[in-house]
């Protein structure tokens, strides 16, 4: 409710029809669903940061702690690769960070392409024009835009919350994604000053 608050009061402008929010936490993941101000469900998936965390400290043979160290400051946007060149003079680009957790993003892809189905027949045909994420791996450098490439839909980190009421920050914290706390605590204070269910 706290979520569906916090998103209905961003978005009490733009009105986008159907807005998915994920919500990534250490080893699950909450996908919560709004239509037109509607809470429509909040699901729990096994989707979470350590097992991504996991996945690239196995791969790479270091530790969890070095691994997500590296995560925060590589980052998985597409834009980060390497040139590489074959013995036979071609030359190739190749992003490891990638190409390690992708299949992790495909199954969150999945997860949303039936939410996709879900909204068409619970709202006669409509689909998710908008997903917003917050929490743990929002906050990892090209995430959302990792998942805006590969979902087909439109992926923004959830802005600062308290921009609502006019104390955004300037400068470099300003763009940083919000603790889902903050997000959370945000949409309980709106209590009031939004509909409720």
């Amino acid at each position: 409710v706290a979520v569906k608050r916090l998103i209905s009061a961003m978005t009490m402008q733009s009105q986008p029809n159907n807005i998915l929010v994920i919500n990534f936490g250490r080893d699950v993941a909450y996908m919560t669903m709004i239509s037109e101000g509607r809470l429509l469900f909040d699901h729990e998936i096994g989707f979470g940061e350590q097992r991504i965390v996991k996945r690239v400290a196995d791969s790479l043979r270091m530790s969890e702690e070095l691994a997500r160290d590296m995560v925060l400051r590589i980052g998985l946007n597409p834009k980060n690769r390497t040139t590489y060149s074959s013995a036979f003079g071609e030359t190739s680009e190749f992003s490891p960070l990638l190409e390690i957790v992708r299949p992790e993003f495909k199954r969150l892809v999945e997860e949303v392409r039936r939410i996709h189905l879900y909204a068409a027949s619970e709202t006669r045909g409509g689909t998710v024009d908008r997903i917003y994420v917050l929490g743990s791996i929002a906050r990892w450098p090209g995430a959302a835009g990792l998942l805006d490439s590969m979902s087909d839909v439109t992926v923004s980190t959830v802005p600062d919350p308290l921009s609502l009421f006019g104390t955004h920050e300037s400068g470099p914290a300003a763009d940083t994604p919000p603790d889902t706390e903050l997000a959370i605590a945000t949409g309980l204070a709106l209590r009031g000053l939004t509909d409720d269910e």
